[in-house]
């Protein structure tokens, strides 16, 4: 019977062991002899051309145009495709992981299921609920009282709560993710 693909979707808030889980499944796919390839949307420039992963360092990746991303089939040559970051894809992206599905492919989506708005970020809901397995890594501490974080608080530069008409995408720099940080239900401040 021909491998039918799978799509498994890791979504949660921002420091949530996102990455962290995604590493582990591709060393596990790695111990069947399996052999992966990554893929981050060109609008996120931290790191460069590396998939930072808190705690073990970084992994290369193959940067797409975030309004392309038909441009992952023609990359994807590996049994394992792992794209991060998949909220900051347009909806074209639902199309590009059914078709990597059909051809067999394991695709693992890592992405941030809420915007700092507290809204749901997409396509990552889309996504969601089209995968084969879906994983909530609640890793995160809230910054202010310890307890398990759901929510990404994105902070202006002097460290208050950023505003509704803030950017939702701000992934421009190296250190763009000191700006956020996890918070739990009752220390999230929604934005004014």
């Amino acid at each position: 019977m021909k491998n039918q693909g799978k799509l498994i979707a890791i979504a949660g808030c921002m420091f949530s062991g996102k990455n962290r889980l995604a590493h582990n499944l591709v060393q596990n796919f790695k111990e069947q002899g399996l052999t992966s390839c990554f893929f981050k949307a060109s609008c996120d420039q931290r790191g460069g051309k590396n998939i930072i992963i808190r705690g073990l360092g970084q992994v290369s990746a193959t940067i797409i145009d975030d309004r392309n991303p038909e441009q992952i089939l023609s990359h994807a040559q590996n049994e394992v495709i792992v794209i991060d970051e998949g909220q900051f894809f347009n909806q074209k992206i639902i199309g590009v992981l059914e078709e990597l599905r059909k051809r067999g492919k394991i695709v693992v989506v890592i992405g941030l299921d809420t915007n700092f708005k507290g809204e749901p970020f997409h396509p990552m809901p889309e996504i969601i609920a089209i995968a084969d397995e879906r994983f909530f890594p609640q890793m995160a501490r809230c910054a202010v009282c310890g307890q398990v974080a759901s929510r990404t608080q994105k902070l202006n530069l002097d460290g208050t709560p950023a505003g509704h008409n803030s950017p939702l995408i701000d992934s421009g720099g190296e250190h763009s993710g000191d700006r956020y940080e996890p918070r739990c239900r009752s220390c999230y401040q929604p934005p004014q």
